[in-house]
């Protein structure tokens, strides 16, 4: 996956000591950036980072295309849109941008999802009462995916990704010259610093949403981020997907439409509506709902 290492080499030499770049990151770990622009956000972050470390790479037509992306949206209002229309459920308007996301800055859209449904469904963090539309879509990527991923050197094995945070690693380590080497547990430690903030941070999200707005919008072009779930332990991962990419390889297959009844040891209970949306030429077609769609709402 990792296609700029060369990046990394000029990088590696101007890292300092390590125990003084662990300080660094100690003291932005800790760092009130309440009141900066993200222009000095960014420039804090240099001062003690260095480089907006990540693994970049890219997928494959073929595997890209092969994935299922899920994305929830709570409460529709009926009155101001229309639930017959796919862009209900793809990405926010600007307007409806206000506050900053975890990957977002105030006034970017991006299309939140996951590869699984479990993590999209406890990520929305519903409420009893609560309709939700669980909107299923399909890759049709007609060239390879560009994609940053910040997933920790320990993540959970269980984890669909964790393979793929394994390799770039050690694809790290192949490929380091041999008077670098000990500076590469600064790369991991930076990495496993920034996986770790793409889980905790907290709103209004003040370092990780500039490194979105750099990743998608910035000195970088991305496709798609992909982080460790928040809720589930990082048992599973949530992507970010930038608009033009959404409209450009992604293909709406259906939306399922539930309400939240109750809680169960923490995890929601759901009711569906025995209709699923699906796309027939412009149209939305509302058809019985199936035991394979039924599926994508029990517990993992």
């Amino acid at each position: 996956m990792n296609d700029h290492f060369q990046n990394y080499k000029q990088l590696l030499t101007l890292l300092p000591d390590y125990g003084e770049f662990v300080k660094g990151l100690e003291i932005l770990d800790d760092f009130d950036f309440s009141g900066l622009t993200k222009e000095q956000i960014y420039d804090k972050f240099y001062d003690y980072a260095y480089a907006l470390s990540t693994n970049f790479g890219f997928l494959n037509t073929e595997n890209f295309n092969k994935r299922k992306f899920y994305r929830v949206r709570l409460n529709i209002d009926r009155k101001k849109e229309d639930v017959n229309l796919i862009q209900t459920y793809s990405y926010p308007p600007k307007a409806f941008c206000g506050s900053n996301g975890r990957v977002n800055l105030a006034g970017n859209s991006l299309f939140y999802c996951a590869n699984e449904p479990t993590p999209a469904l406890i990520e929305c963090k519903a409420k009893i009462g609560d309709e939700g539309f669980l909107s299923v879509w399909s890759g049709n990527a007609k060239r390879k995916i560009k994609v940053a991923h910040y997933l920790p050197s320990n993540l959970r094995a269980d984890n669909a990704w964790s393979k793929m945070a394994q390799e770039n690693l050690q694809e790290l380590k192949n490929n380091c010259p041999k008077e670098l080497i000990p500076k590469l547990k600064h790369i991991e430690s930076l990495n496993n610093f920034l996986s770790k903030k793409f889980i905790e941070e907290n709103e209004p999200y003040y370092l990780t949403s500039m490194l979105g707005w750099e990743l998608f919008y910035g000195q970088f072009w991305t496709d798609l981020i992909i982080y460790s779930s928040v809720v589930t332990n990082s048992r599973f991962c949530n992507m970010a997907i930038h608009p033009n990419s959404v409209n450009e390889n992604l293909s709406f297959e259906k939306v399922i439409v539930f309400k939240v009844i109750g809680f169960e040891k923490n995890m929601p209970i759901f009711q569906l509506r025995t209709e699923v949306g699906h796309l027939e030429n412009t149209k939305i077609e509302w058809k019985k709902l199936t035991n394979e769609e039924m599926q994508l709402f029990e517990r993992r």
